[in-house]
Formats: structure tokens, C-alpha cells, sequence
């Protein structure tokens, strides 16, 4: 089950996406919550 923290990380990591979308690609994306840090590799489906 995902906390309310996670969510709200997932959303802006869906952001992020959008918008590197828009811009090009990228290779990784990476978001530090707290001391997790979540991973988002291309071809990850949201």
C-alpha cells in the first residue's frame, strides 16, 4: 500500500514525465522521498 508521501511522489514523478516528454527523453529519472529514493527507468507504464 502506498503512504500519502509516496502518492504525492508518484504524481510529480507522472509530472515529470509529461514534461520530459514534451522536451525529449531521458534516461532516468530519479526522486528522492525522504531517505527512499524511486526509480523510473523508460518504457516504466505509469
Amino acid at each position: 500500500m502506498w503512504s500519502e508521501g509516496h502518492r504525492a511522489a508518484i504524481a510529480r514523478i507522472d509530472q515529470m514525465l509529461e514534461q520530459i516528454g514534451e522536451a525529449g527523453t531521458v534516461d532516468l529519472a530519479v526522486l528522492t522521498v525522504g531517505e527512499r529514493e524511486l526509480r523510473v527507468w523508460p518504457g516504466v507504464t505509469r
